[in-house]
């Protein structure tokens, strides 16, 4: 069901001063121009989909925006934040390259040692797995064969313009649902293409009913 705006609005500032308190992030909110998300929209809408605080049945979502937009840092604490609350889906953060994957788990090990945040995950962050009390795990890599061959669960994409071809296509097979929830498909990006992975997204969306696809852009 459909909650009112200004309710939705409401729980999206109380998100937002969480974020705050508990990982001293400040997340941008206010879009630059009508038209356009924010890194907090963004972070929001995917949350609160996975908590089923709103049932619109779409699933995909893709993040576009401008070097230093806060897409790796918002993608780490959606990541902290489906680990605290989201006792249903394992994550795999696959990033492009090995240097992005670290700029994430940089981010979410910082969340962990936060004292506000002791004991939030059982154990230390590891990048090959981390684990909730709720028993599902993130794992935090890059896009290789391997890697989109030893996951079921849901997929977090990191700079998916950079990705090879033949990977990113391979990746959707990833996708599984688990413990009766549908999984999540999370696709950030700064957008350096006209043509490739991103506006096949932008593409397959416009022509194809069936692959509802949410897209945020902000700059």
């Amino acid at each position: 069901t459909y909650r009112l705006k200004s309710e939705i609005e409401a729980y999206k500032e109380q998100l937002k001063y969480y974020i705050r308190y508990f990982y001293d992030v400040h997340l941008a909110g206010t879009p630059i121009e009508p038209g356009n998300s924010s890194p907090l929209d963004f972070v929001w809408d995917v949350f609160s989909t996975a908590m089923d605080y709103k049932n619109d049945g779409i699933y995909n979502f893709l993040g576009c925006g401008t070097r230093g937009g806060q897409k790796s840092l918002s993608c780490a604490v959606l990541e902290m934040l489906l680990m605290q609350h989201d006792s249903f889906r394992d994550l795999f953060h696959m990033a492009s390259i090995k240097q992005q994957a670290y700029v994430t788990y940089d981010y979410f090990k910082k969340f962990y040692f936060k004292e506000k945040m002791k004991n939030v995950l059982p154990v230390e962050p590891t990048m090959r797995e981390s684990n909730s009390h709720h028993g599902t795990k993130l794992i935090i890599g890059t896009a290789t064969m391997d890697s989109v061959n030893s996951h079921h669960g849901s997929l977090i994409q990191d700079e998916l313009e950079l990705t090879p071809e033949k990977i990113f296509n391979e990746s959707k097979g990833m996708l599984s649902a688990q413990r009766g929830k549908l999984p999540l498909n999370i696709c950030i990006s700064s957008r350096k293409f006209g043509f490739g992975n991103i506006q096949k997204l932008l593409d397959q969306s416009a022509s194809d009913p069936t692959f509802p696809l949410k897209v945020h852009k902000w700059g």
